[in-house]
C-alpha cells in the first residue's frame, strides 16, 4: 500500500555539516493511503508536494494528480524515464504504469504496464548498465495544476 506522510516541520537544514535552520513550523503529520481518494488535505492546503518515484505504483495515478493539482499550490514530481523504465524492467511487477511527459501539454501519460509484460522476455543487464539506466529520470516542476492521462495500448501502436 502506498503511502505518503506529510512531515510539515523542518527538523533541520544543513550545508556542508553546518546547521543552518532547525525551527520546527508544524507538528502535524498524517499517514496516507495514495490510493485511496479523495486525499485528507484541505483545496490549496500546500505551498508545495513533492512526489518522487510514487505515481507508477497507484492504482490511478491520473486520479494521484487530480489530487495533488486540487491540495497543492505547486510540486515536483520524479518518475522512471520511460525508455529505461521498459529496458530495465521489462517483466516488472512492481511498477503498474510506465509514464511519459509531454511539457507542451503539462500532462503525464501512463501506459498500463500489462501492455509489455506478455512480450517482453527477461533481461540480463550488466549491474553498471543497470545503474547508468537508473540514473535517468523524469523531472516535473509544476505550478497551479499537473495533468495525468491513460494511454490505451491501441493508442500506443
Amino acid at each position: 500500500m502506498p503511502e505518503f506522510v506529510l512531515i510539515s516541520s523542518i527538523a533541520m537544514i544543513s550545508r556542508g555539516g553546518g546547521r543552518i535552520l532547525a525551527k520546527p513550523i508544524q507538528k502535524e503529520m498524517k499517514d496516507v493511503d495514495l490510493n485511496s481518494y479523495p486525499y485528507p488535505f484541505k483545496d490549496k492546503e500546500m505551498d508545495f508536494v513533492l512526489c518522487s518515484h510514487v505515481l507508477e505504483h497507484l492504482d490511478d495515478p491520473v486520479q494521484a494528480c487530480a489530487e495533488m493539482s486540487r491540495m497543492a499550490r505547486a510540486g515536483y514530481i520524479e518518475l522512471p524515464a520511460f525508455s529505461s523504465d521498459i529496458f530495465m524492467r521489462p517483466n516488472d511487477s512492481i511498477h503498474q504504469w510506465l509514464c511519459l511527459y509531454d511539457k507542451s501539454k503539462e500532462t503525464i501519460f501512463f501506459l498500463n504496464r500489462k501492455f509489455f509484460k506478455e512480450d517482453a522476455g527477461p533481461c540480463h543487464l550488466p549491474i553498471w548498465t543497470r545503474f547508468f539506466l537508473s540514473l535517468k529520470v523524469t523531472r516535473i516542476l509544476w505550478k497551479g495544476r499537473i495533468c495525468g492521462e491513460y494511454l490505451s495500448s491501441e493508442s500506443w501502436k
